[in-house]
């Protein structure tokens, strides 16, 4: 879709298909977007307001508007330091968690939602002093082990693996394994098989590989 005149044009050509959404985020900064994989039309944004919006992008329209003080009363947008803004967003591939959405926020937290038919089920907040003491920066869900498993990264320097499906009484126990990497996180990712593999990428010239177990 050309945004200026609403007309569609061919992929590859001098008109490129897109389609532009807006008012979901409140006049800044939208930081990280994802599309969700069983749902085509769904795409789910995150922003500096502090924010995660899910929308309609064939109707570009949102659906679905999440703030840091649904999750949590004692959060809020307007605290001076380390607010809640919404740094990365990450999906499962698996089907069955597919309607899962994680997302790493600058209060030192990663949150989780489960959203059925436009609206949350489940809310998870994952924050614990064996975790980060400062904003994390990325976040992805481990394909080793089917997505069972969330890695975060914090601007700390610290790597998180996340047990986030177990039963536990608080997120201190949701606490797999927890590292120094010494340097700002700016990226995670995970590789399939059987190795627990994690990939980090930082401020420097190189990526690190750790072994989560």
């Amino acid at each position: 879709w050309d945004v200026v005149s609403g007309e569609g044009g061919k992929a590859g050509g001098s008109q490129a298909v897109k389609r532009l959404v807006r008012d979901g985020h409140q006049n800044t900064i939208c930081s990280s977007v994802c599309f969700r994989p069983r749902q085509p039309w769904d795409v789910v944004s995150g922003g500096l307001d502090c924010a995660v919006v899910l929308w309609d992008f064939n109707k570009a329209r949102a659906k679905l508007r999440l703030t840091s003080q649904s999750d949590d009363p004692r959060t809020s947008e307007t605290q001076v330091f380390n607010p809640p803004m919404v740094h990365a967003l990450a999906v499962p591939n698996t089907k069955s968690l597919a309607n899962h959405v994680a997302c790493a926020r600058g209060d030192a937290s990663v949150a989780v939602y489960e959203i059925c038919k436009d609206a949350v089920r489940r809310r998870l907040l994952l924050k614990s002093s064996k975790g980060h003491s400062s904003s994390v920066g990325h976040c992805c869900f481990a394909e080793y082990s089917a997505d069972r498993h969330l890695i975060s990264g914090g601007n700390d320097g610290r790597l998180v693996v996340w047990n986030w499906l177990q039963d536990a009484k608080g997120a201190e126990d949701l606490v797999s394994w927890s590292g120094s990497h010494g340097s700002k996180v700016n990226w995670t990712a995970t590789l399939p098989g059987s190795s627990e593999n994690v990939l980090v990428a930082d401020t420097s010239n190189k990526v690190s590989v750790y072994t989560a177990s």
